[in-house]
């Protein structure tokens, strides 16, 4: 760019300021990021103007105009000019930082070159007079032509003096695809403790700027160490090996890639960085395989704690936690699905998580990006369509709402939502007209719609036992021990994965205390402890599952599911506890269950264990919905690959006699959950 060109980009308000100066007798140059953007062919966002005048003499020359006192302790004065404010800085000289931040005094000079010194890069310590005439720091025009980052003199003094600078060299970097010169890159890396004293807000402005750039890569793997300052969650991804043949990255360069594969929106990139931050605390291997059960819930809730430590809103803090929660989805291209999901997340948002998902699998093995990609593709259109076709119609927009189903009997609680979104589905399909007396009448016909409940997971365990046994004989008792013994697995290693993002050790007292159910009503479960030392013993003497069984007729094939199940969830927590009956489940002619869990709980356990539960409440409960479903894809899953001849019909027969006893619409509630990573 020509000193014509730079003339020219001078805004008309920022001439007048500059000019008027001059006109008193005064020096004015625009400097820092505004001439650093000129020079780069970049339109500034800032117009900042230094001057040799004192801020009392700026104030007198600009008496006629508004004012403001920005910063005059410092030297900067607000000068305002067609409503917008422009600051005006006198030259200085900076003396010491002691809370590496900001100078505890300055000295005002008439030396444009002290001035610049003081800066913190040399592509910012550049000053531009009326006719573009550049002025800087030595070096500045070589940094330039090199495309680097340097530091104004000693860069460990730079950093020292205010450390904020170290996030602003890191940006800057990102930013404008700039190498970050050898000397100032070790500086940062020496100093980076330092940003400990920086403010949580300062240091999110930097992170979702430097998130946003162009390429945030480069810095974001070169300078991780810095950024773990920050945010320490991420040291634990750092060269974490997946084990898995899905990826072929560590945890940490996956989380960059997907960032790097996401559009460069602000909630998008949070996202893409917290989404698989949880991965090393739901870590587990089998079979050679590494699996991360729960990780997508411990990431929101690490995501959670993170955004608000950096103070952000709390609808970005919702957004960015709703799609870490939700990634991982393998999407079920129907229509119905589709508006469901819009009508849980919105259109936006449904368009944000497609695009987490698309950048999350071209993140993934060579070998699976192409079709996983085009099937999120696929389902992409399919949204479209259904966002053009129809709209998108919420829960607001029904006839009724909660004071109406209320009215009807409903209990109050989640239980209305429960009812309002069934409704709202049905509406959706096609099923029901949005007229008032139709939606009143279908709730009050079905006295309120109720959540899948112990009996619902309990029929369909032994239902599948039935057929597969039928079917496959011992073999298949076999198969479905071993799909019982993989969800209790998976129960477990969800509870461990909470605990551990609680900070919570893996213990007895805490394995008892992040269980994951609990009964429908109060006195459909009847159980407690025998003994804490020297082990804890403890009995069940009323069992849903057990009644549920009897109730249908389906008692031998649903014992089966007490065989292992208590062992499973336990081992799945911790590998190394072990869980014995001591006698006879009921469902197998004991009295009642018995169980010893190997270790004491002793008072100071207990303690802390009903501490732990009133805490947590039922944050760490999942309802039978999904309890229900968990069992169903499980199981068929092991059907499946045990059977492929025979499983279509095992299944048929299993679902069609499930529909029988509980309807359609219990049914659809288990395929809600289709692409679940359980």
């Amino acid at each position: 760019m020509n000193l014509k060109t730079y003339k020219e980009q001078i805004p008309a308000a920022a001439r007048f300021i500059m000019e008027r100066l001059q006109a008193s007798g005064y020096e004015a140059y625009l400097v820092g990021g505004a001439v650093r953007d000129l020079i780069l062919g970049r339109q500034p966002g800032d117009y900042d103007i230094t001057t040799n005048a004192l801020p009392e003499e700026t104030e007198a020359v600009f008496r006629d105009f508004g004012t403001l006192e920005i910063g005059k302790a410092h030297g900067t004065i607000g000068v305002i000019v067609d409503h917008k404010a422009y600051e005006v800085t006198t030259y200085r000289v900076d003396g010491e930082y002691t809370d590496h931040r900001r100078p505890d005094a300055v000295t005002f000079t008439r030396s444009l070159e002290q001035d610049l010194e003081r800066r913190d890069f040399r592509i910012n310590a550049v000053a531009m007079d009326l006719d573009g005439n550049l002025r800087g720091v030595p070096g500045y025009e070589e940094d330039f032509a090199r495309r680097q980052i340097c530091a104004v003199g000693n860069p460990v003094q730079r950093f020292e003096e205010d450390a904020l600078r170290i996030l602003r060299g890191v940006r800057f970097a990102a930013q404008l695809g700039y190498e970050i010169e050898a000397n100032t890159g070790r500086a940062i890396h020496e100093k980076k403790h330092l940003l400990r004293q920086i403010s949580p807000e300062r240091i999110r402005v930097e992170i979702e700027k430097t998130l946003t750039a162009p390429n945030p890569l480069p810095v974001l793997r070169e300078y991780r160490d810095v950024f773990a300052e920050v945010i320490p969650e991420l040291r634990e991804t750092f060269d974490f090996n997946q084990q898995n043949p899905f990826h072929c990255y560590d945890v940490y360069e996956h989380i960059l890639h997907v960032v790097g594969n996401v559009p460069p929106e602000p909630v998008l990139r949070l996202a893409a960085l917290f989404h698989d931050i949880g991965k090393p605390r739901c870590f587990v291997v089998k079979e050679n395989w590494g699996y991360f059960y729960g990780h997508e819930q411990v990431s929101a809730e690490m995501a959670e704690a993170i955004l608000k430590r950096l103070r952000y809103d709390r609808k970005t803090v919702k957004d960015v936690t709703e799609l870490v929660a939700s990634h991982g989805y393998v999407f079920n291209r129907t229509e119905k699905y589709v508006r469901r999901r819009l009508n849980q997340l919105g259109e936006e948002q449904l368009m944000r998580l497609i695009d987490l998902e698309r950048g999350d699998v071209l993140s993934q093995a060579e070998h699976v990006r192409k079709e996983r990609a085009a099937a999120i593709d696929a389902f992409r259109e399919l949204v479209q369509i259904v966002v053009e076709k129809e709209g998108v119609l919420k829960r607001k927009d029904l006839a009724i709402d909660g004071r109406d189903v209320l009215k009807l009997g409903v209990p109050r609680g989640p239980e209305v939502g429960r009812v309002l979104d069934e409704i709202l589905d049905r509406v959706l399909e096609g099923d029901l007209e949005n007229r008032r007396e139709v939606l009143l009448e279908v709730i009050s016909n079905q006295g309120g719609r109720q959540m899948l409940r112990i009996e619902n997971q309990a029929i369909v365990f032994a239902l599948f036992c039935k057929y597969t046994v039928e079917t496959e004989g011992e073999k298949g008792r076999e198969v479905i021990q071993k799909g019982m013994i993989r969800y209790g697995r998976e129960r477990g290693a969800r509870m461990a994965a909470r605990a551990k993002a609680n900070g919570d050790p893996i213990a007895l007292w805490t394995n008892q205390a992040y269980g994951e159910w609990k009964p429908d009503y109060e006195g459909q479960m009847e159980f407690g402890y025998d003994k804490t030392e020297p082990t804890l013993k403890s009995y069940i003497s009323k069992c849903a599952w057990c009644d549920a069984w009897n109730k249908y007729g389906l008692l031998e094939y649903g014992r089966e599911y007490c065989v292992n199940v208590d062992k499973a969830v336990y081992e799945g927590f911790c590998e190394d506890f072990v869980c014995t009956p001591n006698v006879p489940t009921m469902s197998w002619g004991g009295k009642r269950c018995e169980f010893d869990w190997g270790q004491p709980l002793t008072e100071e356990d207990l303690a802390k264990m009903n501490r732990k539960k009133q805490e947590l409440g039922t944050s760490a409960m999942r309802d039978f919905d999904y309890h229900t479903a968990h069992i169903y894809y499980t199981i068929t899953d092991e059907i499946q690959k045990a059977f492929p001849e025979s499983a279509d019909e095992i299944i048929r027969k299993a679902v069609q006699d499930y529909v029988k006893l509980f309807g359609q619409a219990e049914y659809d509630r288990i395929l809600e959950f289709e692409g679940e990573r359980f």
